[in-house]
C-alpha cells in the first residue's frame, strides 16, 4: 500500500546551512524584484508529489510573497526607509498526498544601501 509518509525535502537552500538561507537584497528594490527561489522535491511521484510553497510568518508580510507553484520570493511593494534592515520569512512547503505532509525553511533576507561603482574609461 502506498503511503504518503516523506515530507518534501529542501534542495535550495540546502541542508548544509541548516535550513536557513541569508540573502541580500538592494534598499532599492522596487515591486516584483526577485530575491530568491525555494525548491523542494517530494520522494513519491505523480499527483501527490506536487509541492505548493507559502508564506507561513515574515517580519513584514507587507514585503514579501512567494509563488505557490515555483517557490520564487519577490517583493510585493517598493522597499522603504522604514522597514527593519533584517526581514526573516518562514517558507512552508508541503505535499499533495494524503495526508499532507510538510517542511519548513527559514530565510533571512538583508537589506542593504548598494552602492554601484562607476564604469572606468
Amino acid at each position: 500500500m502506498d503511503q504518503n509518509d516523506n515530507a518534501p525535502a529542501v534542495i535550495y537552500p540546502s541542508a548544509v546551512m541548516a535550513s536557513v538561507s541569508h540573502q541580500k537584497m538592494p534598499r532599492s528594490a522596487k515591486a516584483g524584484h526577485f530575491a530568491t527561489k525555494i525548491s523542494a522535491v517530494d520522494a513519491i511521484s505523480g499527483h501527490n508529489a506536487s509541492i505548493s510553497y507559502r508564506l507561513a510568518e515574515a517580519t513584514d508580510s507587507s514585503l514579501f510573497s512567494v509563488d505557490l507553484y515555483t517557490g520564487e520570493v519577490r517583493t510585493k511593494r517598493a522597499v522603504s526607509e522604514q522597514d527593519d534592515s533584517s526581514q526573516r520569512l518562514l517558507i512552508e512547503m508541503k505535499d499533495n498526498g494524503e495526508p499532507v505532509q510538510s517542511t519548513t525553511v527559514t530565510v533571512n533576507i538583508l537589506l542593504e544601501d548598494w552602492q554601484h561603482e562607476p564604469i572606468s574609461e
